[in-house]
C-alpha cells in the first residue's frame, strides 16, 4: 500500500468504526472526553501498526487497542483514586507537624523573653546588647560607659540566671523564690 491510500484506508476504517467504538468506550465507565482521547490514541496506533503491516483484522485490532487503552485509564484512575486519601492525609500530616513546630517556636521564644525580662536591668541590658544586638564586649563597654570586665560578670550572670529560669520551668518550681534567692 502506497502512503496515501495507505492514510486514506485508515480514514475509512475509522470513520466507518468511530461512532461504535466511542459507544463502546462510553459502557466501559469513560467520560465523553476521556473516550475521544481513546479513540485519537488508537487511531494513532492504528495508522503506526499499519504502516508496518502488522494489522490482519483492522477492526479488531481498533477495539481490543481502544480497550487496553481504555483499561490502562480506567486503572489509572483507580490508582489515583485510591492513593488520594494517602496523599492528602501526608499533607495534613506535614501541615500539623509545621503548625506544632511553630507553636512550640513561638512558646520557646516568650520562655526566653521572660527569662531575659526576669535579670536585673543593667544586666539584661548587656545580655541584649550581646545576645540579640550582637555587639562584642568593647563595643558594650565603650556604649554603656563600663569596663568590658564588667560586661564580662553582666553576661556570665545573665547567663547563670536565665539557666536557672529555664530548669526552674523545666522542673515546675516557683520562679518568683527562685528568682529572689538567686538576686534578680
Amino acid at each position: 500500500m502506497t502512503g496515501r491510500s495507505h492514510y486514506r484506508w485508515v480514514e475509512v476504517l475509522f470513520s466507518s468504526t468511530s461512532q461504535k467504538l466511542l459507544r463502546h468506550l462510553r459502557r466501559m465507565a469513560l467520560t465523553a472526553d476521556e473516550a475521544e482521547d481513546v479513540l485519537q490514541e488508537t487511531c494513532e496506533r492504528l495508522i503506526k501498526a499499519s504502516g508496518k503491516g502488522e494489522i490482519i483484522y483492522s477492526e479488531a485490532f481498533m477495539y481490543r487497542t481502544a480497550r487496553n487503552i481504555a483499561l490502562n485509564q480506567i486503572r489509572h484512575k483507580k490508582i489515583q483514586i485510591a492513593a488520594q486519601p494517602t496523599i492528602e492525609s501526608h499533607v495534613a500530616e506535614q501541615g500539623d507537624v509545621m503548625a506544632d513546630q511553630a507553636l512550640e517556636a513561638k512558646q520557646d521564644l516568650k520562655q526566653v523573653l521572660d527569662a531575659i525580662n526576669t535579670l536585673p536591668p543593667k544586666c539584661r541590658e548587656v545580655f541584649y546588647l550581646r545576645h540579640v544586638e550582637q555587639l562584642s564586649h568593647k563595643e558594650i563597654a565603650e556604649r554603656l560607659g563600663i569596663s568590658t570586665k564588667t560586661v564580662e560578670k553582666h553576661i556570665a550572670n545573665g547567663i547563670r540566671l536565665t539557666h536557672t529560669y529555664f530548669k526552674a520551668v523545666k522542673e515546675g518550681l516557683n520562679l518568683t523564690v527562685l528568682m529572689q534567692e538567686t538576686g534578680s
